[in-house]
């Protein structure tokens, strides 16, 4: 996409969905889940410099977490950088149907089975991720 009048800046803003806006926000808050179990596990100090991916890949080394639950959120990444790099990316039902795999492969909870439940399926990451923090937290 090709930006020439300043109109077209706020057409893009404004057509930014909630849906976008909560994978997005979903994004960094699996992100500082990461940061904090890596901090909690490994004697690694993170500088703030790593890439979302390099901290996924430490987690997948001291293999703490399922291997379902490390591509699902690789296949988040995937998106969220198709989201962060196309300017008027929009969502499909393809970009969400190996993340769904993924999930359902590891979960019981089978209510997340279509893309239209994208929000359902990435609160489920987050709390398994914030389960497992405050299990190593507390133990």
């Amino acid at each position: 996409m090709e930006i020439k009048k300043p109109k077209e800046i706020l057409d893009i803003l404004n057509k930014q969905s909630e849906l976008l806006i909560f994978v997005l926000r979903s994004h960094l808050i699996i992100e500082y889940f990461l940061e904090k179990i890596i901090n909690q596990k490994t004697s690694i100090k993170l500088k703030g410099k790593e890439t979302f991916y390099t901290k996924i890949l430490v987690i997948e080394a001291i293999n703490l977490i399922p291997e379902e639950i490390i591509k699902a959120i690789k296949e988040l990444n995937t998106l969220r950088n198709k989201i962060g790099h196309e300017l008027d990316y929009e969502i499909k039902e393809k970009d969400t149907l190996r993340l769904i795999e993924y999930v359902n492969r590891f979960s019981t909870y089978k209510e997340i089975n279509t893309s239209k439940n994208l929000q359902k399926i990435l609160i489920y990451l987050m709390g398994f991720l914030n389960g497992y923090l405050y299990k190593i937290q507390n133990n």
